[in-house]
């Protein structure tokens, strides 16, 4: 975390130098031509979506194997424990 105060502090000099020198607004003008488009990011956002609702149902998927797994078992172990309990009595 450090880290990053450091790399902020440091960039925040930097872009006063860089103003200082007259080429600040070079820089914003560049930074301004960067950005994501508006398409791009509804894009990214459908497609983040639709990852989070297949991985949903993948987990619901395996929930549902893993209890159906559990069950399997318990029945498995109240059928010996009543075996046992038969040749008990």
């Amino acid at each position: 975390m450090s880290s990053h105060f450091m790399k902020t502090i440091i960039g925040n000099e930097f872009d006063k130098v860089i103003k200082e020198l007259g080429v600040g607004d070079i820089v914003k003008e560049e930074k301004k031509d960067i950005g994501i488009s508006s398409k791009d990011l509804l894009a990214d956002q459908k497609r983040q979506a639709v990852k989070e609702k297949e991985r949903k149902e993948r987990q619901a998927r395996r929930k549902k194997e893993h209890e159906e797994a559990r069950q399997k078992l318990r029945d498995k172990v109240n059928s010996v424990q009543n075996v046992d309990n038969k040749f008990l009595v």
